[in-house]
């Protein structure tokens, strides 16, 4: 990572013209606006304290400081550099500066040391090649091997006195003795290095969390795992398909995730109440037995008069509830934290088909004749459940809804596929599934999804 191109603070007048930055001293983030602007006051009333170093004709050390000078109009104060180690040189100044993280001051110290190894190895090539040359010179033979005495001193970063292990576990203890963190975040930082530099520079600027870049880590790794899934799949005739056209699906189940007006995505209607109607009107028409459809709180009692209304043929049956209870903290203390959405549940009117239980006593654990399903968290989505929809539910919730309205070889109908979770259940319980959804992103992610998790 490094800060190549820098934007430079507004000019004072009697700014000190730029000074170029040196590639060690980039590899540290810069001040935020705010604390360099508070910089800048505090050396405009007491002047430059700390001089700023240079080595190689560029800044090693003090780059915000050199950026507060021209804010300020103060002329900065340069020194050379005379230690053994640039590197270590920087990192002393910087590697416990406040601004930053424990995960980020562990990928600046992975980085400092990769460089402070890399320019000692570079110091002992060029005096070697000098040794070698005034050998030839003096018709002197090359000392044995090419071996230089180790040399005294240099203040390494990680200390002579303890050193690393060939076993990683210790390596890792070491370096979290010296950053002053986990060995857990040395074992993050050293893949985000080594594997995700990407993430790591976006990390280190702030730009994400390292929650977040592991986040997206698993992310990519799913679909990925996803992807080399669904191109494994042999083309025969499968049980599940999922379609752009819209028209109605003669189906045994409707199981239904709609918009209903709660978030703020593109797809989400103008008009609720007429979005509504309109669909479950067309899907009236399909013949399923059962349609179960997710809608919201806010807009459940709305929903009840127009689902009456709309599903011709059809008669209310239950209000099942999706408990989906979190450790979440409440955004205000001024009402209670909503932990569950209504599913509303529609039986065909002359229809007889029984509620499918898993169990076989009355009243078992799995109170599988409650009218409500298994208390789910929204939370810790990964693997099946990994979120890749802004409206995703648990895999759970449909394989309890799935398995609840329907027998095997039964036709499920969604005509809301979003990323396919009901196509899952419906490949793990042997249902037939049409989907329906008219983004495409979202199309190929379903079908990836149903293909890798499917049965």
């Amino acid at each position: 990572m490094t800060n190549d191109a820098p934007v430079e603070p507004a000019l004072n007048e009697n700014a000190p013209a730029i000074v170029e930055y040196h590639p060690i001293a980039n590899l540290f983030p810069m001040f935020s606006e705010k604390r360099l602007e508070e910089l800048a006051a505090d050396i405009k009333a007491h002047g430059l304290l700390v001089p700023i170093v240079q080595y190689e004709g560029k800044i090693l050390d003090g780059r915000n400081r050199y950026r507060a000078c021209r804010l300020a109009g103060v002329n900065p104060r340069y020194i050379e550099f005379d230690g053994d180690n640039p590197w270590e040189f920087s990192w002393s100044w910087n590697g416990q500066r406040r601004d930053v993280d424990g995960l980020q001051r562990s990928i600046l110290y992975e980085r400092s040391l990769a460089g402070s190894k890399e320019w000692e190895n570079n110091q002992k090539k060029a005096k070697q090649d000098a040794d070698d040359k005034r050998s030839v010179a003096t018709k002197k033979q090359p000392r044995k091997n090419g071996k230089l005495a180790p040399k005294a001193g240099g203040g390494h970063l990680i200390p002579t006195t303890c050193k690393p292990s060939k076993k990683e576990h210790k390596t890792r203890k070491t370096k979290a003795a010296v950053v002053g963190v986990s060995e857990s975040t040395i074992r993050d930082a050293e893949m985000l290095n080594n594997n995700y530099p990407e993430l790591a520079n976006k990390v280190v600027t702030g730009e994400i969390t390292g929650k977040g870049a592991k986040k997206l880590i698993r992310q990519s790794k799913q679909k990925a795992k996803e992807a080399s899934a669904a191109a494994a799949i042999i083309p025969v005739k499968r049980p599940w398909k999922i379609t752009k056209e819209q028209d109605v699906i003669k189906c045994d189940a409707v199981i239904v995730d709609p918009p209903y007006g709660i978030l703020d995505e593109d797809w989400e209607p103008d008009e609720l109440k007429d979005f509504t109607i309109d669909w479950a009107t067309r899907w009236a028409a399909s013949g399923a037995d059962f349609i179960a459809t997710f809608f919201s709180q806010e807009f459940m009692w709305d929903a009840r008069q127009w689902f009456d209304a709309s599903l011709q043929g059809y008669h209310f049956q239950h209000l099942l509830v999706w408990n989906y209870k979190n450790n979440k903290k409440p955004q205000s203390r001024l009402g209670m934290k909503q932990t569950w959405e209504p599913i509303f549940l529609y039986r065909r009117d002359g229809s007889e088909k029984k509620i499918t239980v898993s169990g076989t006593e009355w009243g078992d654990d799995s109170h599988d004749f409650d009218c409500h399903t298994a208390a789910t968290p929204q939370t810790n989505f990964k693997d099946d459940n990994m979120k890749q929809h802004p409206a995703q539910k648990p895999l759970s919730v449909m394989l309890w809804l799935v398995g609840a309205l329907t027998g095997p070889g039964d036709m499920v109908a969604d005509p809301f596929c979003g990323s396919g979770t009901t196509g899952i259940a419906c490949s793990k319980l042997n249902r037939r599934f049409h989907g329906i959804e008219t983004n495409d992103g979202y199309i190929k992610i379903a079908q990836e999804r149903i293909a890798c998790y499917g049965t």
